[in-house]
């Protein structure tokens, strides 16, 4: 809440009902990779039409599932479980290809009537402009149907055009610092440089509800990597038995938390000359946060009461106790002004 959706929701966007409806998306997605019900698939199906319609940025979460789901699939003919089925995958994507189209019919039918294409939007062409006045530029001269449908195919804004305009250095150099640069997309995730009555710089003081935002997502790694040791030599008993399948299910489940975390950083670093800020990055934070979370509580699971699972509990209490001391710092000296509540 502190670190992703408040600093978002001070003014009317559509950023934090995205940020829900994406980490929903995902944690269905990440659920289908152990267990493949029909219904689960109706109800990805459902979450990434919304959030499509909240913001036109879920295509790249939906290719990483669909990434995760095919190694699933080719080990589930290897290795079939009555936990997840290969037939009944196939089915649900068509059960989710369906839910999805239904659910965003109404913006395609929109945007085919306005633009000429079901799918289009502009930021999805501001991706291949070298920054956002030549994006702004280029809308405006392409406002309708007609406009877009003049645009010559070779003159068309995609990777294959702005990498014949662009050396690779220059492709990897906008990569780099975009991802990593003093304004690239990781630094303004983990450290936001937001202005504040103390700066002297009131314009945007919503980004410093919670300015350490890379401590506390550093603190719940850290947490989790002590939980994982804490667990890892646990009696024989407790641990997964020979060739349950709970190996696809972990390499799947693997494949999504990172590939969604690596993709999304990437693209976001790279669309980051266009419109910088922390806005595209925070839709990684719900699922940083639970992926962080669940691997700790897993890792501890199996330990009984003893001395492991109270080192276990001290550190979640020094972490709650920093979330809490921020709270209480935004209730005794708060730095929103009047005008922006």
């Amino acid at each position: 809440m502190l670190g992703a959706l408040l600093p978002r929701a001070v003014a009317f966007q559509p950023e934090p009902l995205y940020f829900i409806l994406f980490f929903l998306s995902w944690l269905v997605g990440l659920r289908l990779v152990s267990r493949n019900p029909l219904g689960g698939y109706a109800v990805f199906g459902v979450l990434c039409g919304l959030a499509g319609l909240a913001k036109s940025s879920i295509q790249p979460l939906m290719a990483v599932w669909f990434g995760a789901m095919a190694v699933r699939f080719l080990w589930g003919l290897w290795c079939p479980s009555d936990r997840w089925s290969p037939a009944r995958h196939a089915i649900g994507v068509v059960v989710w290809a369906a839910v999805f189209l239904l659910v965003m019919a109404p913006r395609m039918a929109y945007a085919h009537e306005r633009w000429g294409r079901p799918f289009f939007a502009y930021p999805n062409v501001w991706m291949w402009m070298d920054d956002f006045p030549a994006g702004y530029a280029w809308m405006g001269a392409h406002p309708d149907k007609r406009a877009l449908d003049a645009v010559p195919a070779d003159r068309w804004p995609s990777f294959a055009t702005y990498r014949a305009t662009h050396p690779p250095s220059a492709m990897v150099g906008r990569l780099r610092d975009g991802v990593a640069g003093e304004y690239g997309s990781l630094r303004t995730f983990l450290a936001p440089k937001g202005s504040g009555r103390n700066a002297g710089t009131p314009q945007k003081p919503w980004k410093r509800v919670l300015e350490p935002r890379g401590a506390f997502l550093g603190g719940l790694a850290a947490m989790a990597l002590v939980a994982a040791a804490l667990g890892w030599k646990r009696p024989a008993a407790a641990r997964p038995a020979p060739g349950a399948p709970r190996g696809a299910d972990a390499l799947a489940a693997v494949l999504m938390v990172a590939g969604t975390i690596t993709l999304l950083t990437l693209l976001y670093g790279w669309y980051n000359p266009v419109g910088r800020g922390d806005r595209f990055m925070l839709s990684l934070w719900l699922p940083l946060v639970f992926s962080l979370t669940a691997w700790a509580e897993a890792s501890v699971r199996p330990l009984g009461p003893g001395m492991r699972r109270r080192v276990y509990t001290v550190l979640q209490a020094a972490l709650l106790a920093g979330l809490l001391w921020r709270v209480s710092e935004l209730i005794r000296g708060p730095f929103f002004e009047v005008k922006l509540l």
